[in-house]
């Protein structure tokens, strides 16, 4: 296979060439889901805000180093989901007003504040819920559920990334012990 021709945001040619345990360069390859953050430090005002494909904790103690007085504190993280680069995209331009500096992650606004954005911005990204269980399967999503035999109806509740945002319910009725 030819190198990679793809170019990187600071300009260097990608040196990393598809092999046989990887099928494209770090440039090519999907994106990754990630988990946005929200940490604090008594040692500044404001919050850092960012994403990352690993866990915020391990993403506080890198920035925690020697430069910092006091350890960053995670206040809020999500769980790992697609979109995130878009929705830390989303979060950056809610709250362009209060960023400390256009390079940099650090926004002048409360834990509070930083964490409304973060979850309205997941809230944003995620795909909208299916409102009926025919077309949850329509989608290619079957849900399987079983039931004692004497169970005649039960309630789903469909809900992603534990978004309170209007979950589809749906009640099917049971016929011979088979849910339908």
């Amino acid at each position: 296979m030819p190198p990679c021709s793809a170019t990187t945001r600071a300009g260097a040619q990608c040196r990393n060439n598809a092999t046989a345990n990887m099928s494209t360069c770090h440039v090519h390859s999907p994106p990754r889901p990630g988990r946005l953050y929200v940490l604090s430090n008594p040692q500044f005002s404001g919050v850092k805000i960012g994403m990352t494909t690993g866990r915020a904790a391990d993403r506080a103690r890198a920035l925690s180093g020697t430069g910092v007085a006091i350890p960053f504190v995670v206040e809020h993280e999500t769980e790992p989901f697609d979109g995130c680069a878009a929705a830390e995209k989303r979060v950056f331009t809610n709250l362009a007003t209060h960023r400390v500096a256009a390079n940099r992650e650090f926004f002048e606004v409360t834990v509070e504040t930083a964490t409304a954005a973060v979850k309205s911005a997941v809230a944003a990204a995620a795909p909208a819920l299916p409102s009926t269980p025919d077309e949850f399967v329509d989608r290619g999503r079957a849900v399987t559920v079983s039931v004692p035999a004497d169970v005649t109806e039960i309630t789903i509740k469909f809900v992603k990334l534990g978004v309170a945002a209007a979950p589809a319910v749906a009640t099917a009725t049971t016929k011979n012990a088979s849910c339908v």
